[in-house]
């Protein structure tokens, strides 16, 4: 069977559900785009950043505040549920701090960093398969109103490993418009397209039970999110085109904001956003 982690998840009602956004890509409620983790995987008692990717255009440039804690995976593969509540290992990284970096009008960007140091004992008793496949370090991330409440949650596996060849992210530059660089608002259906310089889509090793190594090929995803219009398709793979096509009229005092990101289904995470 192809392995595969799935680093990213919108938690609601306790589970890791899907969340009723509506139209998936149309930014406009609060979203958590992306976790992006440099680098996504590391040797026990390693260091990561942290990035969030976050959308509050409704929001209007509300307080919001961030908490962040972190624990050793209890076991989602085997239906345990996502948190750290009662993990004997879980610590608390950060409690109702601001968030910033969501400016007028837009309302979209970076949040600030957080800082992960991946417990050096975290392989320790593991088989020689779970060394080498990578050990996954919960990171769970909060964002809550200027009351306190509690509004939307994601986690990132932070994978950790004895891997001597680790995972590094895909590198996306840019994105194209019809083959070109971006140029004034679009007024018909366009194809859009990600860069990345190197190729995404690298090449790692796998155990399987009987501790055989069998190369595997990622197969790197690009999400697409836009405020206004709409996609065919709001995922592809990493270089495919997505086709977009444009608002009838530019929006009122803000900017049509079109965001990718690519992810490689192993931790590691790129984006991308244009503004019009």
């Amino acid at each position: 069977m192809r392995p595969f982690l799935f680093t990213l998840c919108v938690l609601s009602l306790g589970g890791c559900n899907r969340v009723d956004l509506g139209k998936y890509e149309l930014l406009g409620e609060l979203r958590i785009l992306a976790l992006k983790t440099e680098p996504p995987e590391v040797a026990p008692g390693g260091a990561v950043v942290i990035t969030p990717l976050i959308n509050d255009l409704n929001g209007a440039g509300r307080a919001l505040t961030y908490s962040v804690e972190a624990c050793a995976d209890p076991g989602l593969d085997l239906d345990a549920d996502p948190t750290c509540t009662g993990q004997p290992d879980r610590v608390s990284l950060v409690t109702n701090a601001a968030v910033t970096g969501l400016t007028a009008p837009n309302y979209v960007g970076t949040a600030p960093v957080i800082n992960v140091t991946i417990p050096a004992t975290i392989l320790a008793g593991r088989s020689v398969r779970d060394q080498h496949n990578g050990v996954a370090y919960l990171v769970f991330y909060q964002l809550s109103d200027a009351s306190g409440t509690a509004l939307l949650t994601s986690f990132k596996k932070v994978i950790a490993s004895t891997k001597t060849i680790k995972n590094t992210s895909p590198t996306m530059t840019g994105l194209q418009v019809n083959g070109a660089a971006p140029g004034a608002l679009p007024n018909v259906a366009v194809s859009l397209t990600a860069q990345f310089s190197p190729a995404p889509n690298e090449t790692f090793s796998f155990l399987d039970l009987n501790n055989n190594a069998t190369d595997y090929q990622e197969e790197t995803v690009t999400s697409w999110f836009t405020t206004d219009g709409g996609f065919e398709v709001s995922r592809t793979a990493a270089t495919d085109p997505a086709q977009w096509v444009p608002p009838s009229a530019a929006p009122v005092g803000r900017q049509v904001t079109l965001v990718a990101v690519a992810r490689d289904r192993r931790g590691g995470e790129s984006y991308q956003i244009l503004q019009y």
